[in-house]
């Protein structure tokens, strides 16, 4: 039996298992717990409420968090290779040093986010709300397609390849960035445009 604790200590649920990995918490009302340092991989979160809650250090590559509500959660150093945060609301939510290499956003609320130091190789952003802290991160071939940049900090991250295309980039600070390779990115040290016109959905497929 496994049970999952708010970070005030008390008991939210119990789960009949030997650990959360894989399981299925789909729905789940667990505001503020404390997932610190669990192995939560490929554990399914769908639609969970998962304000505010606790995931510092925890093993979750293949987790689930399509529709989750992550708003204030930290997940600072958590290994989240692969995850799916597909339509999730996740503002303000700390992501810093976090490993989200080809983790998907697609449709996410991520504005207010820190995302500082996180390695997002191949992460897809595409058409997200990103308005977020991306400094220092590393997004190297990232889906930026169609994404809300507008504000977003990039300064010195790593965009190498990165794709841009579509995005709003007003505001966007791109100081001491890498961006050798990215399409569509704006000046480095330059503040960005108001996003570029829109051209055919064709490139959407071709684009990897």
């Amino acid at each position: 039996m496994v049970s999952i604790r708010s970070i005030n200590g008390g008991v939210l649920l119990e789960v009949e298992a030997e650990s959360l990995a894989g399981q299925k918490l789909a729905g789940a009302h667990l505001p503020q717990a404390d997932f610190s340092n669990c192995d939560l991989a490929g554990a399914d979160f769908r639609n969970a409420d998962l304000r505010g809650a606790q995931f510092g250090g925890a093993q979750a590559a293949g987790a689930i968090f399509h529709g989750a509500n992550l708003g204030g959660a930290m997940l600072a150093g958590a290994d989240l290779t692969g995850a799916d945060f597909t339509d999730a609301n996740a503002e303000g939510a700390n992501f810093q040093g976090a490993n989200l290499t080809r983790a998907l956003f697609r449709y996410s609320r991520i504005g207010q986010c820190n995302f500082t130091e996180a390695e997002m190789q191949h992460a897809d952003l595409s058409m997200a709300d990103a308005q977020a802290n991306f400094q220092g991160a590393d997004l190297s071939r990232a889906d930026l397609r169609a994404a809300n940049l507008a504000k977003a900090s990039f300064i010195g991250a790593r965009l190498l390849g990165a794709n841009f295309t579509d995005a709003k980039v007003t505001g966007v600070a791109l100081a001491q960035a890498h961006t050798e390779g990215a399409i569509g990115a704006p000046a480095v040290g330059a503040a960005g445009g108001g996003g570029r016109k829109r051209r055919s959905r064709a490139w959407w497929r071709f684009w990897r």
